[in-house]
């Protein structure tokens, strides 16, 4: 830094004396005669290039940046264009001063020529440099101008919840540039980056605190952490979900995991899962991981509902039904839908890994399997009939826990919710024996593993307990496939 500074002292010194030695030559060695004329015409040829010189490139830069960024464009041309202005101010000042003053001597002629050499010169190259730099903005530049991550704490800790909210909004509104423009998408990760890790920051936990109120139009608004939350879900069909399904190349869906990941974590952290903007934020996922696995980027499957579940699980919460069943039926409609486009076995597999989330969920909590809709228990028999004897393992280690549990949902539930879970409960055991049958499988319960054999050839596949199951749980199941299934 020290170095840079010393570069740019000797820069000024040199040139200092390349003017004064100039203006020395024009006025005392005769090249000029002493008059008005001269700086008359320096002074105003001087504004007048300089106007030219920022006026255009700064109107190209408008254009290009109303182009590519929309919203976030007049704090970017305020906070970039200052310096510019201010060079620009000092420029049109010590011209005019020139035009106005007669020098009465040599001597203030040679004053007054140094003074418009230097701005008529000096400016140029860091005008040039800005006006370049502004040409050249990115997306994660733009993003710190409007003060992630920094700025944006402080304005939370001061309350000034509507304008981190006009700040988020154009934050997502440059992560939708950079999904759109091909020029921009190698930013992409980088400016989903600081959005989630200044939203990681927020004090979601303090919802009834972080409150802001203000009077527009003659009504009071308010704002708290759980109407930031909806306003950025509300906003991810226009500024995520639709770019990506009209963009031709779809970008790495690794690079949204931790966005996903963040905000899964402020809804559990502003305990605002139970609410409708939660469920439309499931919808959303499903229709990202939809137009992903589409694109046979299957992994997204997992990426975005698997964090859903993980999220859970780090805070200790109870996973709901309604998570469980869109997982299912989630992983039901892809699983048709890879079919229908012809995909290996290998990405239909994937597409059956969050399905084992789901039923260690039931498992964990059996009495989700009571509050299941009715099209997951329609896709869950869709899902034995195309499940591997793996996924067929998964379905069959929740099913124990849930007829244990039937008895108290007998109990404590009304009638019309214990019957419906009996009858599901029933259509679910016996479409697995079906499929057994069918397939000529066995089932059986090691200390280690649920395991279920090929008659035919002999092989095995196998859920491992490592983690899952504890003995007493072991026992409970060896019970149930001794039950039913021998």
């Amino acid at each position: 830094m020290r170095i840079v500074e010393i570069k740019i002292v000797v820069y000024f010194i040199v040139f200092a004396l390349i003017c004064s030695s100039f203006s020395y030559l024009l006025i005392f060695k005769g090249f000029i005669n002493k008059n008005s004329d001269f700086m008359l015409y320096l002074s105003s040829a001087v504004i007048q290039a300089y106007a030219a010189l920022i006026a255009i490139p700064l109107t190209i830069s408008v254009v290009h940046l109303s182009r590519m960024y929309g919203s976030p464009l007049v704090d970017v041309l305020i906070k970039e264009s200052t310096d510019i202005f201010v060079m620009y101010a000092i420029i049109v000042f010590i011209s005019v001063f020139n035009i106005v003053v007669n020098p009465a001597t040599p001597k203030y002629m040679f004053i007054m020529l140094s003074l418009q050499l230097s701005v008529c010169v000096l400016p140029l190259y860091p005008l040039i440099k800005r006006l370049g730099k502004l040409l050249s903005i990115s997306p994660p530049q733009i993003m710190k101008i409007l003060g992630y991550p920094i700025v944006m704490q402080k304005l939370i800790d001061k309350g000034k919840l509507f304008e981190v909210n006009t700040k988020l909004l154009k934050g997502l509104s440059l992560i939708r540039s950079s999904i759109m423009d091909p020029s921009l998408r190698d930013y992409l990760s980088e400016t989903l980056e600081i959005f989630s890790d200044t939203i990681s920051t927020f004090p979601w936990t303090n919802k009834e605190k972080a409150e802001e109120r203000k009077l527009s139009d003659g009504r009071v608004q308010r704002m708290d952490m759980q109407l930031l939350l909806t306003n950025i879900v509300h906003h991810t069909d226009e500024y995520v979900i639709d770019p990506l399904k009209h963009t031709k190349i779809l970008p790495d869906p690794h690079i949204f995991y931790q966005l996903f990941r963040e905000l899964n974590k402020a809804f559990i952290k502003a305990d605002f899962f139970n609410s409708s903007v939660f469920d439309d934020y499931l919808r959303k996922m499903s229709i990202l991981v939809e137009t992903f696995v589409e694109n046979r980027k299957v992994d997204a499957l997992n990426l975005f509902f698997y964090s859903i579940f993980w999220s859970f699980k780090e805070y200790k919460k109870d996973i709901l039904a309604k998570i469980v069943s869109k997982a299912i039926s989630l992983s039901a409609s892809l699983i048709k839908k890879l079919k229908a486009i012809g995909a290996e076995r290998g990405d239909i597999n994937l597409a059956f890994l969050i399905t084992g989330q789901a039923f260690e969920a039931i498992k964990d909590n059996p009495r989700i399997f009571a509050w299941l809709d009715s099209e997951s228990i329609d896709d869950r028999e869709y899902l034995i009939e195309e499940g591997s004897r793996t996924d067929l393992g998964w379905m069959i280690i929740c099913l124990p826990f849930v007829e244990k549990e039937l008895n108290k949902i007998k109990e404590y539930e009304p009638e019309f919710i214990y019957n419906r879970a009996l009858a599901n409960f029933s259509k679910i055991l016996s479409k697995i024996k079906e499929k057994l049958v069918k397939n000529q499988w066995v089932v059986f319960v090691t200390e280690n593993s649920l395991d279920i054999m090929n008659i035919k050839d002999r092989t095995i596949g196998s859920v491992q307990f490592k983690n899952i199951l504890q003995k007493d749980e072991i026992k409970l199941l060896q019970s149930f496939v001794m039950k039913y299934f021998k």
